[in-house]
């Protein structure tokens, strides 16, 4: 006896709208949620922030550059209006800013001070190629003959598979990146962000599409097919 498929895509037009509403409200409740969440990594684009570099005399021990940089940290910290002071010494920072590249090793180098944003961007190309190839292949159905519903259900279980092996394998690989100070706010977005695109591509997607182009479930359609 054929095993009949699990139908991913909502039947009826009320079924619909309710999983579209549903998805904006997880989606407010998340940004809310967000909101709530202590900023840690990017600081408020209106802080009022300065970089100073300083090279000392070449040769210079580094316990000079150390010495310099303790000083001229004490100094700045007796200012007032003033809330935070970094300093790095032999390098630049741990992590690339939008407007440095990485300092060479240089123990006379004294720097007083993106990698989630990068995640964020590859996400998005991931979940765009993703909702591409998912509209695609319904295009691919409908040039098959087959009605609009059943082109939309058999193309999102025929992607189902695809979406989820690519989602796994790309978590499974970034988890040793969790452990590195440089990698790590990239593999963390692109772990979660990338499980949860899943939904947005086979879930999310396909109500849209039926919702666009008016698909509903035909009438003669058998029950859970």
């Amino acid at each position: 006896m054929p095993i009949k498929p699990i139908p991913i895509v909502p039947t009826t037009v009320h079924e619909l709208h309710v999983g579209l509403l549903l998805t904006f409200g997880l989606f407010g409740a998340a940004v809310y949620g967000f909101g709530q969440i202590e900023q840690n990594f990017f600081p408020p684009a209106t802080r009022p922030q300065f970089m100073v570099d300083t090279f000392l005399p070449a040769g210079s021990h580094i316990r000079e550059s150390e010495g310099f940089a303790d000083a001229v940290g004490r100094y700045i910290q007796a200012q007032s209006d003033l809330t935070h002071v970094t300093s790095f010494i032999d390098g630049g920072g741990l992590r690339f800013l939008l407007v440095y590249s990485p300092e060479r090793e240089n123990r006379a180098y004294i720097q007083f001070g993106f990698m989630a944003l990068l995640g964020v961007i590859g996400l998005a190309g991931e979940q765009i190629k993703n909702a591409v190839v998912l509209v695609d292949e319904v295009n691919t159905k409908l040039g098959e003959n087959k009605s609009p519903y059943e082109a939309l259900v058999d193309a999102s279980v025929s992607r189902l598979r695809p979406v989820l092996l690519v989602a796994v394998t790309t978590v499974l690989g970034m988890i040793p990146l969790l452990r590195d100070a440089f990698f790590s706010a990239m593999a963390a977005t692109m772990m979660f962000g990338l499980a949860f695109a899943c939904v947005l591509t086979m879930i999310v997607v396909p109500i849209l599409y039926a919702i666009f182009f008016r698909i509903d479930e035909p009438a003669n359609a058998p029950s859970g097919a």
